[in-house]
């Protein structure tokens, strides 16, 4: 002992049996300290009705705060720690979301042991989970996805739409997978379980939309749990219902890029789609590259974006026997004119552009002939200038054939002020070298925009013409 029991004063009058008894009390006192070190140690128990064990029959995303504590205290944590997450309203939700820092800086859980089994038993809990039957999703979220693999979502009613896009992708070598058509299951838990675990074997999704989306539960429940996988999606558009789908999958699917197959050909709009999924790692030939990577940029777009033109209104659908080109040219190149507009339709592309109007053909000279036509009418009762404007609206894409007189004319300046009115995409031939540099400053700032095919000679013609093909 570091100090003796002092006997003096007070003490010396007591008796023998009093001052053995002091002595006895502080050897005891100080002998205390060291006791618990070699005692076994007392068996814990739970306060009385206070835990129960029903944490074992939840999920550890619905554990309650006092599951929580049923379980730290089946583990063999401290009170002094239970009572630190409980202060803090700990649930499992929140449990699986803690981290180490968490833990030390914000629980005071300042023992690294403790630590380390709390996160252990959580993995080992979660474990348990995912061999459970019903948590087949949770499996299928920690499954690894094929690069090649490629879901399709689509409306039952759209099974031929499908198989043609199913064949062509294949031909691209890529694996594509869909839901089992003839087992769609009796409920929307029933068909995901079924159908589930396919979509998490691909990198990503193509959500094929018409129609038929509106009113499909199929479609409605594939896209929002692709989403919940974290894969890949990416829209067919071949009917704009964009204004009629659901908010949720609105939300879901705005953002993510989309390819118009609606206003586009299709084998163009399938190249976009193919080299999305799977870039080619070398463009034939060194011209043609930087084109190439463009186009197929240039045609994918976010869905709410492609839907949505920069005035935020609708693009119009044309209707049929409206044009889907319009030609914007001068009369100097005429008979080159109606040769691409002849090899255009005769690629099921229809094309509109003043050659055959009744009545007097633009001007030979730089000045628009088309102010002095307005008294004369066609065989429906409109004038020139209300052909053009109606046919641009209805088209979905404007020609604009170059040449020194065209960027001089008012014909230029008109038409491609109009097509920028209208919001219209314009592709931009060159007949003939021109400067750009000649033309007008509005005309110069418009065209400036896009980028040129050259068909000034015939080689160049023959070399490029078919670019003329696929930009329609």
């Amino acid at each position: 002992m570091k100090s003796l029991v002092d006997l003096t004063g007070e003490n010396l009058k007591m008796s023998l049996a009093e001052k053995a008894s002091i002595v006895i009390g502080a050897v005891m006192l100080e002998l205390e300290k060291y006791a618990s070190i070699n005692a076994a140690p007392k068996p814990i128990t739970p306060p009385d009705n206070e835990f129960t064990g029903d944490y074992k029959k939840k999920k550890i995303c619905q554990w309650s705060v006092n599951d929580l504590q049923d379980w730290l205290f089946k583990l063999g944590i401290k009170e002094f720690y239970q009572q630190s997450l409980a202060e803090n309203m700990v649930d499992g939700f929140l449990l699986m979301s803690l981290t180490d820092h968490d833990m030390i800086n914000h629980l005071n859980i300042d023992s690294r042991v403790v630590r380390k089994k709390i996160m252990q038993q959580i993995l080992q809990t979660l474990d348990k989970e995912h061999r459970q039957a019903d948590n087949w999703h949770l499996r299928a979220r920690a499954q690894r996805s094929k690069a090649d693999a490629v879901y399709l979502i689509y409306d039952p009613t759209d099974v031929r739409l499908a198989q043609n896009i199913k064949i062509d992708l294949r031909k691209k070598n890529l694996q594509v997978l869909h839901h089992d058509p003839n087992k769609l299951g009796r409920s929307k838990e029933e068909f995901l379980q079924i159908n589930g675990p396919q979509i998490a074997l691909a990198t990503h999704v193509i959500v094929i939309m018409t129609g038929a989306v509106l009113a499909s539960p199929f479609v409605f429940h594939e896209v929002l749990f692709a989403d919940w996988l974290g894969k890949k999606l990416v829209t067919a558009m071949f009917k704009n219902v964009w204004k009629e789908i659901r908010p949720s999958l609105k939300a879901v699917l705005g953002d993510c890029p989309a390819v118009d197959f609606e206003t586009k050909m299709y084998g163009e709009s399938l190249d976009v789609l193919q080299h999305h999924i799977k870039p080619l790692r070398r463009v034939p030939g060194v011209v043609l590259e930087q084109a190439y990577l463009n186009k197929m940029a240039d045609g994918l777009k976010p869905l709410e974006h492609l839907v949505i033109d920069r005035n935020g209104v609708t693009p119009v659908v044309p209707t049929e026997g409206d044009p889907q080109v319009f030609i914007s040219y001068q009369w100097d190149m005429q008979a080159k004119v109606e040769d691409i507009k002849q090899l255009l339709e005769e690629s099921n592309i229809l094309c509109w552009a003043d050659i055959s109007v009744t009545g007097p053909p633009r001007g030979h000279s730089s000045k628009s002939t088309r102010s002095s036509v307005v008294t004369h009418l066609d065989t429906v009762g409109e004038t020139l200038q209300s052909q053009i404007q109606r046919n641009m609206k209805a088209s979905s894409v404007v020609l604009s054939c170059i040449t020194p007189k065209y960027l001089q004319s008012d014909n230029c300046k008109k038409d491609l002020t109009l097509a920028e009115t209208f919001n219209k995409p314009i592709i931009p031939i060159l007949l003939r070298f021109s400067p750009l540099d000649s033309a007008p400053e509005q005309v110069r700032k418009i065209l400036a925009k896009w980028n040129y095919i050259d068909l000034s000679n015939e080689r160049l013609y023959k070399q490029n013409v078919g670019v003329v093909l696929e930009k329609n």
